[in-house]
């Protein structure tokens, strides 16, 4: 079997900075990354995109995380550095396993209104529910007029019923 190799590098330090960078916009929701958050962020992005197969020249996709997120009313100091790790994990899975013709921007603000929106920034309603029918709607590109994925919930989509269990 003839499996492409891809170089990733292990020198995060630009990561880093950009990621320090963004704590003006940061300060103005009343949150700040450490220098230690910074790293582990970088370090998640380089494993995320590994472990995706996906290729990022330098950290766009975290740097719009942390744009969109920062605004989130579920982020606070006590789990912005979490909540932006585990975003990047999602985002690369995303992008391999969903529509890749969609922007990095679209897939980002599907993941935003689906935390904010339908999990209540609970991170494990999101991971566990929320992220197959997330998952679903960028599969079958279904986007609003505003070009952003239209994950509303219909009837045909069986979103939270309960599977058929059969009674003696």
């Amino acid at each position: 079997m003839n499996q492409m190799s891809l170089f990733f590098p292990t020198d995060q330090s630009a990561t880093v900075q950009m990621i320090l960078s963004r704590n003006e916009l940061c300060a103005r929701h009343s949150l700040h990354l450490t220098a230690e958050d910074a790293k582990s962020i970088a370090e998640t992005h380089a494993v995320a995109l590994r472990e995706n197969e996906l290729v990022e020249i330098g950290a766009g996709s975290v740097d719009k995380i942390i744009t969109e997120f920062a605004a989130s009313p579920y982020a606070d100091r006590g789990n912005f550095a979490q909540i932006v790790e585990t975003m990047t994990e999602v985002f690369c899975y995303l992008k391999r396993e969903a529509n890749r013709e969609l922007s990095d921007t679209a897939v980002i603000a599907a993941m935003r209104e689906m935390f904010d929106e339908v999990s209540c920034g609970c991170e494990e309603l999101f991971l566990g529910r929320d992220l197959d029918f997330l998952l679903k709607y960028l599969r079958q590109n279904r986007l609003g007029r505003d070009g952003r994925p239209d994950y509303k919930i219909r009837e045909e989509d069986n979103y939270g019923a309960q599977p058929d269990i059969p009674r003696d």
